[in-house]
């Protein structure tokens, strides 16, 4: 009986000593972390997507709430931007400009025209006076102030007709191209250049009356005045066609 129960203390204590060096053992790496000792955490994905935007400045107030904060394709409501802006602009003010330049341009035209028809009437006259004058024969003058007339008529046309070109807006600006367009503002640049001298000429050779060098002046003026209608012509036409 003794015997007996000298094993079965034995056995306990080799149980307790196996209990006790397991405990104190450290524990293996595929365990769980206890409670007390919270396991290391992979840190978290960023929410924000790749190609987001940066955040503003730390400190700043400048920041979007709701994501409604305009850009630069957001439409301006009332704004007027500069030509060749890149930011969409109010359908309101792009309707009012088209609106405008229609008017513009149908009055830019309709002056155009008034000038082409008294500048062909200037033209005719201005040569009967030149021949008047200097073909030989007495000069009779019945030509020279319908002539100046219509030189003054014609000029205050055409500048009319300028500045109404010039006034007009651009609600669609577009990249210069060789088309009718262009076309129309090189030969009108010509024709203002022409007109600029015809002015000139004609005062000029009015100024040395009875010199011999009245005549050559007063042939420049003539010869100038059909390049100047030649190249307003193209010009209109260009503009119509």
């Amino acid at each position: 009986m003794y015997a007996v129960d000298l094993r079965s203390l034995r056995f306990i204590a080799a149980a307790l000593l196996v209990f006790l060096f397991a405990s104190l053992a450290p524990a293996h790496a595929d365990d769980p972390p206890s409670a007390t000792e919270p396991a290391a955490q992979d840190p978290a994905p960023s929410s924000k997507p790749a190609d987001a935007k940066p955040d503003a400045k730390p400190g700043s107030l400048d920041f979007d709430l709701f994501g409604d904060k305009p850009t630069e394709k957001t439409p301006v409501s009332g704004a007027v931007l500069p030509a060749g802006s890149m930011v969409a602009r109010d359908p309101l003010v792009i309707a009012k400009q088209v609106k405008r330049r229609r008017l513009i341009l149908q009055l830019h035209q309709g002056f155009g025209f008034a000038t082409l028809v008294t500048f062909a009437a200037t033209i005719v006259i201005g040569q009967l006076n030149y021949i008047d004058k200097f073909g030989g024969g007495d000069y009779t003058g019945r030509y020279e102030y319908p002539h100046l007339g219509l030189a003054a008529g014609t000029t205050a046309l055409f500048a009319t007709d300028a500045i109404l070109g010039l006034a007009a807006p651009n609600p669609y600006p577009k990249k210069i191209k060789a088309d009718a367009a262009l076309l129309h503002k090189v030969m009108m640049g010509i024709a203002t250049a022409g007109m600029a001298a015809e002015i000139a000429l004609g005062f000029v050779s009015g100024a040395k009356g009875g010199s011999l060098i009245e005549r050559d002046l007063a042939l420049g003026h003539l010869v100038n005045g059909y390049v100047t209608f030649a190249a307003m012509t193209a010009g209109y036409l260009a503009y119509v066609f």
